[in-house]
């Protein structure tokens, strides 16, 4: 193709190509332009007018600006130009143009001479979408030119998020108020004072105010923008002259005076209120016939009156003839102090009864369900009163008696002889009015040690003497011994009982061949997976399938756990064990310690104690010698402490060589623990304990270490074997045995034989006793001829709420016929020795130390005695009330006593 280009119809030289630039335009240049195109098909043309003048490219001389809109309005975007006509704009959202609508009106304009220069965009329907960037690009012939952008954003109330807070100034000197706003911006702030209108600003803080005395002054403000207007918080501002406070009285009814006489009723609330003018913080100290009453001082007190002063309230909650007197207050700042006047007050003795002391409940243990006890209420009365008791809401006519004007003490004997809780109280009244006492019981209760009254007592007859009882989680317990029928029933040596003593459908079975396990059982011991290792003398025709001797371990189901192989037969006929197991203990890794009388163990030599494996294999590093130049080894106690290390109780006289009697300890490796040096026991050991730190041993023995006095049947030694000559029994019929010992949570244990000890003049125990934690016996749990067991009781177990299960040969406890197996009532331990209830006896031992409050013209006697029934009781310390705390604290180097705190009036 060729190309020519041409002005006004003539050629232009060298404009050959498919353009035609021009340099340096000026009028001359002005004319028609055409363009010549041809090719071998044909030719075609085209002509275009070109004027060269004066002109003025596109300009916004007013930008578009954004801004905050409501959801409600439509928003409007203004904008003006400048430039050489025709002029065109169009707008854009976001970079995108946008087009004429029901949406966005006025959107394109100009091309013409007669254009707007003032280009508005309006968005109609506004929603949230709308909120964007908006941009104005403007052309005409001479160029064209984009805005900046107008951001248009929704608008939302101004956030007040720290607001207007009470002010209190130094009269006239200047202050500010200002709030913390978030969110869409105020365009405007405007502020009020007392309600009208004050000011507006941009900001939210409004400077240079003052503020007069005596008037406080509110202020607010009302904060607007595009969504509406959001209101603080009216606050005071308050002005105080650069003076000492000023101090009037306030009474509740609003009359105010500068002195006044004031006269109340005893046991009436007395209340005085104090107020002040002054710059804060002030300090109010109220004083008493001239004394500080420090209860009463109240410091940076900051308690605005409708007056636009400060208050402090004296108040009295029950004010006596002691609060009768002379009262003012002195405020403080920091200019200075003010001084009130004096109020005189007088308290008048015409008052309804008040009870100074309130009766509280009793409980007595019994072990007849006969006892006595008795309630104490004291009380004032300003007139003759009368003092009504009521006993479960029914009136005790014998109890009423009238009693003269002032202060009494009546003491309520009562006596109960059946178990019960009683409601009484008392009603005091007089001329003024009436009192009513708290409600107290009275409490009787079979001493703990008695047959639990939910057991039953229905026959229950073993062929032979239980061994051992362990309580089960569930409350019931399994027990085990000699016997091999129960009711006339084959049974087996081991049954488990529920909590009324009735027996359950669990037994021991072999599940290849079921049935009972014969022979003897000693002892058993439940793992914490439920699984029950079984120790005695097991016959191996119990099971002719499966032969077991001695040791069985059971799975929870009552089969046999087969992984457990320390008791099966060596051969059709070769016993494990040539002689009995007496005793057992489970160390962390389940491996078991065995005790008893044997001189074999699967084989091997080892006499009266060794180590099983888990799976019940004999553990040859684990190889003590035990002897004993008297006769038989026999070892029936095994304890492991948390150390590792494992005491062994029982009949020897040597190990390893060296000369030790009938108690010692080890290492986990089976040597002779060298570190532990007991006492020279002079009988065989049955059962062991560790209680608070101490090695409980319990026998047959009749002395321990050849001390003095003699230590017989049970003793206490400490952690290196050293006999506590300070603790044990005393008054032990000779020939007596301890069988088992069992610890409470609280230190005190349980000891079960077949003994008998004198525990007081006339007072004698057999077979089952509390010990305190000093070593004496336990007075309060039951015993003598009423719940003695009348033979030997072998074991006894807690069940999970705290009563006692014992097991043994006994057939009666005290004229109750029960036999072999029985549910005794137990008191849970003694909590932390809090200020006990006054005439409440209460058990302790050692050192003894609590706090009370001690109100005054009340005589306060700590006292002790040895029975919480005793008629006699010793005074151990006195003290006059003086509305204080009190300690009262009291050392008996861990004798243990019951103690009580009487409170008397004094006259």
């Amino acid at each position: 193709m060729t190309f020519q280009w041409s002005k006004d119809g003539t050629p232009i030289d060298g404009a050959n190509q498919s353009t035609c630039p021009l340099a340096n335009l000026q009028s001359g240049n002005s004319g028609t332009y055409s363009i010549l195109v041809s090719n071998i098909v044909g030719t075609v043309s085209t002509n275009t007018v070109l004027t060269v003048g004066a002109g003025e490219s596109p300009n916004i001389s007013l930008q578009p600006s954004g801004n905050y809109w409501a959801l409600t309005q439509t928003p409007v975007i203004i904008s003006s130009v400048t430039g050489t006509a025709p002029l065109g704009w169009y707008w854009l959202k976001d970079n995108v143009p946008l087009v004429n609508g029901s949406k966005y009106a006025n959107l394109a304009e100009g091309n013409s001479s007669t254009t707007p220069t003032s280009p508005a965009l309006y968005i109609n329907d506004f929603d949230a979408g709308d909120a964007g960037a908006y941009t104005l690009v403007v052309t005409n012939n001479f160029g064209s030119v984009t805005s900046v952008v107008a951001q248009i954003q929704i608008a939302s109330l101004p956030i007040i998020v720290e607001d207007l807070k009470d002010q209190h100034v130094v009269t006239n000197s200047p202050f500010n108020l200002s709030l913390t706003l978030s969110g869409t911006p105020a365009t405007a702030i405007l502020w009020y004072k007392n309600g009208s209108y004050l000011t507006s600003t941009e900001t939210p803080l409004l400077q240079g105010l003052s503020n007069p005395l005596p008037t406080a002054d509110t202020y607010y403000a009302v904060m607007q923008n595009g969504a509406g207007s959001v209101t603080s918080a009216v606050v005071k501002v308050q002005g105080y002259l650069s003076t000492a406070p000023y101090v009037f009285y306030e009474y509740p009814n609003e009359i105010r005076t500068t002195g006044s006489t004031i006269d109340t009723v005893q046991n009436t609330r007395l209340t005085i209120a104090a107020s002040a003018y002054g710059v804060p913080p002030l300090t109010f100290y109220w004083y008493h016939n001239d004394t500080l009453i420090p209860s009463h001082t109240a410091v940076n007190y900051d308690y605005p009156t409708n007056g636009g002063g400060f208050v402090k309230l004296l108040d009295v909650p029950s004010v006596q003839g002691i609060d009768a007197g002379t009262y003012y207050v002195v405020a403080s700042n920091q200019f200075g102090v003010g001084t009130s006047k004096v109020i005189s007050v007088t308290v008048q003795l015409a008052e309804p009864p008040y009870i100074a002391i309130q009766p509280v409940s009793v409980r007595t243990y019994s072990t007849r369900l006969t006892s006595a006890g008795s309630f104490g209420i004291g009380f004032t009365s300003s007139a003759p009163a009368t003092l009504y008791w009521y006993t479960n809401d029914v009136l005790y006519p014998t109890r009423t008696t009238t009693y003269g004007a002032g202060s009494n003490y009546y003491t309520y004997n009562i006596t109960r002889t059946t178990a019960a809780t009683n409601s009484i109280y008392g009603v005091i009244s007089n001329q003024y009015g009436m009192a009513t006492s708290a409600v107290v019981s009275a409490e009787v209760y079979l001493s703990p040690g008695t047959i639990d009254s939910t057991f039953s007592l229905l026959s229950r007859n073993f062929s032979a003497a239980i061994s051992k009882v362990i309580a089960l989680p569930d409350g019931s317990v399994l027990a085990g011994g000699a016997f091999s029928t129960f009711n006339s029933v084959v049974t087996g040596p081991l049954l488990q009982f529920q909590l009324d003593g009735n027996p359950t459908s669990f037994r021991l079975t072999n599940s290849l061949n079921a049935g009972y396990i014969s022979g003897g059982v000693s002892n058993f011991y439940r793992f914490p997976d439920g699984k029950l290792l079984v120790v005695g003398s097991v016959f191996a025709n119990a099971y002719p399938s499966l032969s077991y001797a001695n040791i069985i371990r059971f799975n929870t189901d009552g089969t046999i756990d087969t992984s457990f192989t320390g008791g099966q037969y060596m051969d059709a006929s070769t016993s494990a064990y040539d002689q009995s197991i007496h005793c057992a203990a489970t160390a962390n890794d389940g491996s078991v310690y065995i005790g008893g009388r044997f001189n074999t163990v699967r084989g091997n030599a080892q006499k009266g104690f060794a180590k099983l494996s888990s799976t019940g294999t004999f553990e040859s590093g684990f190889r003590p010698v035990i002897a004993n130049t008297n006769g038989t080894v026999d070892i029936n106690s095994i304890l492991i402490q948390d150390n590792g290390k494992i005491l062994i109780g029982g009949t020897f006289t040597n190990i390893d060589g060296t000369a030790i009697t009938n108690l010692a300890r080890f290492n986990d490796t089976g040597t002779l623990d060298t570190s532990f040096t007991p006492p020279l026991i002079n009988g065989t050991v049955r059962s062991l304990a560790i209680v608070n730190g101490y090695i409980i041993v319990g026998g047959d023995f009749g002395n321990v270490g050849n001390s003095s006095p003699i230590k017989p049947i049970v003793a206490r030694l400490d952690a290196n074997g050293v006999l506590d000559t300070s603790w044990g029994l005393t008054n032990i019929t000779a020939g007596g045995s301890v069988r088992e010992i069992i610890p409470m949570s609280d230190g005190r244990i349980i000891t079960v034989g077949s003994f008998t000890t004198t525990v007081a003049p006339g007072n004698v125990r057999k077979h089952l006793l509390r010990i305190n934690l000093d070593g004496t016996p336990d007075q309060v749990f039951a015993g003598g001829k009423d719940w003695d067991p009348n033979a030997l009781v072998t074991s006894a177990s807690f069940a999970s709420d705290g009563r006692l299960w014992i097991g043994g040969n006994f057939t009666a406890i005290g004229n109750i016929t029960i036999n072999r197996l029985a549910l005794l009532s137990l008191d849970l331990p003694l909590p932390a020795l809090v200020a006990p209830l006054l005439s409440q006896p209460f058990l302790a031992s050692g050192n003894i130390s609590f706090n009370m409050n001690a109100l005054a013209r009340i005589r306060y006697e700590l006292q002790s005695a040895d029975s919480p029934a005793a008629t006699t009781w010793v005074t151990e310390e006195i003290l006059d009330g003086n509305d204080a705390v009190h300690t009262f604290s009291l050392g008996k180097s861990g004798t243990q006593k019951f103690y009580r705190v009487k409170a008397t009036l004094i006259p």
